[in-house]
């Protein structure tokens, strides 16, 4: 748990996080505790039920639009995708 951004759990939209409803979004195999968050957080704060896709490594590519991103990756990729995405930390 967290009081704040932790920079290591990031998710990335193409679209405003409202929009996402029936939307599909890449999520990462290794952390079913951050896909849950994620989840409820979709559900709770925007209203929406997108439908998340378990794939070996997340991206913005293809037809997925958003992605969850956890540790070294979720630090690799911030600047770059932040700049041209709607960036949520689940921290």
């Amino acid at each position: 748990s967290s009081y704040g951004p932790v920079g290591s759990v990031l998710f990335f939209s193409k679209i405003k996080p409202d929009a996402l409803h029936g939307k599909r979004i890449a999520v990462p195999r290794a952390s079913a505790t951050s896909i849950r968050l994620l989840s409820l957080m979709l559900k709770v704060e925007f209203n929406c039920h997108a439908e998340l896709v378990v794939v070996e490594r997340p991206s913005l590519e293809l037809d997925h639009s958003g992605a969850l991103v956890i540790g070294d990756e979720a630090l690799r990729v911030d600047d770059e995708w932040s700049a041209a995405s709607h960036r949520i930390d689940l921290g």
